[in-house]
């Protein structure tokens, strides 16, 4: 996205909800967690969740996630460590956050 921009700067780049759905089921499907997505409703409610973070006004984006992994607990570990990573940064030792892939204001 960055050599599009480079070229196309007068151009708006935006993500959309069903791409950030396939990723994250993607991802479900890497870490071997479809079937219990397909059995467990709670799970798959967890999940749905995570996704739903993309209806959060951008600057409020961090908080809820931060809130959403408290409450989610360590069943969703690994994909949500797979969101922070893709989606709402990583926190340093400094408190900071690093620079997702795709950050709340795209998706």
């Amino acid at each position: 996205m960055n050599v599009f921009s480079t070229s196309f700067p007068q151009a708006s780049l935006s993500g959309c909800y069903f791409h950030l759905r396939q990723s994250i089921h993607r991802q479900l499907q890497t870490q071997g967690l479809q079937k219990q997505y397909k059995d467990d409703i709670d799970f798959a409610h967890g999940i749905h969740k995570i996704a739903a973070l993309a209806f959060i006004h951008p600057d409020e984006v961090t908080d809820a996630f931060t809130q959403l992994r408290t409450h989610l607990g360590d069943t969703f570990q690994s994909m949500l460590d797979y969101f922070e990573d893709n989606y709402i940064g990583r926190i340093r030792a400094n408190g900071s956050r690093t620079r997702p892939l795709f950050a709340a204001g795209f998706w």
